[in-house]
């Protein structure tokens, strides 16, 4: 009767797989001959279940055992992951697993994907591993291919970059360093292929400009993409793993709900989520400050929607316009007042005495924002502060402001 060897995270029946076992541990290599390819009760191929054990130097040997009985190194496991996938994804917890480099000298395939179409690339990014990364490329792994989502490597770079961190800090965050590898990182992308110019190269610099990740902003501008990039698409779209890093222009819209804004530019999600310094490098390569979206909403706009006071002041500094109207009438300061108000909800009081907000109203008021100006429904921005916050916007509570801007003080009009 065939005899079964127990061990945690999986039972094998097969006797060549329980002979390649007991020599690893033993040391005895050589007398493991036969049947590495066999299942094991669980149905996972032997190279499966070994990579499914716990992390310790006997299940590296056993790793390193069945490779050396030439298993296939491109079989997959029941949800359809392959073994070089599950390699990348253990070698962020241990160094008791397998090297790519192993995988691919015993003939694992660099681009092979598994059933939502992420390869190998795309998971060694998404987890921030550098090394494996580099690796990847260097073996030639194709940075063109799209998963069933639509993303890319680049996409997938693009969004990563507190992952880096994590890796590259140890627990302890070193933005520089990350930085470094992510730019590096987005430059061989591009030389293996990948475009500035597609829907992935474009959503790639509206997720760096949304999350603030300047290695790829930077790396992907210098490359010569358009700072004026649309896709007329939600950028959720290509959000990776359970929630995003950033906040999407229309969750607190005054819209009906299921209302989407497009033609969003690189410039109004940086704006948006208040990044300064993609917000500075965008402008610098010459990113209309006044071009509009699909509800003729400009990047002040978002910016005042959201409150980025910092954002304002660079996009005012750069020229925006404070008296553009979206479609419905809106101009930058009424979307400040009705700031973090999802439409026909009341304004939450943790958001009361926001002073970040009344810096960027009197900011808007200094360089010619009406407070009485209305728009479509009849509303002005002080009617709407007066209903709404009471204490939040400056424009009710300040009987005169004053803005300090490059070293000159501008008087705002005494208010009523």
């Amino acid at each position: 009767m065939m005899k079964l060897f127990s061990i945690p995270h999986g039972t094998f029946t097969s006797t060549a797989l329980a002979v390649l076992i007991v020599c690893a541990q033993f040391g005895l290599i050589k007398a493991a001959n036969a049947g590495p390819n066999l299942h094991g009760q669980s149905g996972e191929p032997s190279l499966i279940e070994a990579l499914q054990l716990p992390e310790t130097p006997a299940t590296l040997k056993i790793e390193k055992v069945l490779l050396a009985q030439h298993v296939d190194p491109n079989c997959v496991d029941r949800n359809g992951e392959p073994a070089i996938d599950l390699a990348i994804e253990k070698s962020r917890t241990t160094h008791y697993t397998l090297t790519i480099q192993q995988l691919i000298d015993a003939g694992a395939r660099v681009d092979i994907q598994d059933r939502t179409g992420r390869t190998p690339l795309m998971i060694a990014l998404e987890t921030g591993q550098t090394k494996i990364a580099a690796t990847l490329l260097r073996y030639g792994a194709a940075t063109g291919l799209v998963d069933n989502r639509g993303g890319s490597a680049l996409t997938v770079l693009a969004q990563s970059e507190r992952q880096f961190e994590k890796t590259h800090a140890k627990g302890r965050v070193i933005r520089g360093s990350a930085r470094t590898a992510i730019q590096s990182l987005t430059n061989a992308i591009l030389q293996g292929g990948a475009l500035t110019s597609d829907t992935q190269g474009k959503a790639a610099l509206l997720l760096a400009a949304a999350t603030g990740n300047e290695g790829v902003l930077n790396a992907l501008l210098a490359a010569g993409a358009d700072p004026n990039s649309v896709i007329n698409l939600p950028l959720s779209k290509f959000v990776i793993g359970a929630s995003q890093e950033f906040a999407e222009p229309g969750q607190y819209q005054k819209h009906p709900v299921g209302h989407l804004s497009l033609g969003l530019t690189p410039l109004m999600y940086s704006a948006y989520n208040n990044n300064s310094l993609g917000t500075l490098d965008l402008l610098r390569h010459r990113a209309s400050v006044n071009i509009v979206d699909s509800d003729g909403r400009s990047a002040l706009m978002y910016a005042a929607e959201s409150g980025s006071s910092s954002a304002v002041t660079i996009l005012l500094r750069f020229g925006a316009n404070v008296r553009l109207k979206d479609k419905f009438g809106d101009t930058a300061l009424t979307l400040l007042a009705t700031k973090g108000v999802p439409w026909n909800q009341q304004i939450p009081a943790k958001w009361l005495q926001a002073s970040s907000d009344q810096t960027v109203a009197a900011e808007l008021i200094a360089r010619g924002a009406s407070p009485w100006l209305t728009n479509d429904n009849g509303e002005s921005a002080m009617s709407i502060a007066r209903k709404n916050h009471r204490n939040l916007i400056a424009i009710v509570r300040w009987r005169q402001a004053r803005v300090k801007r490059l070293g000159t003080y501008f008087t705002v009009a005494r208010l009523p």
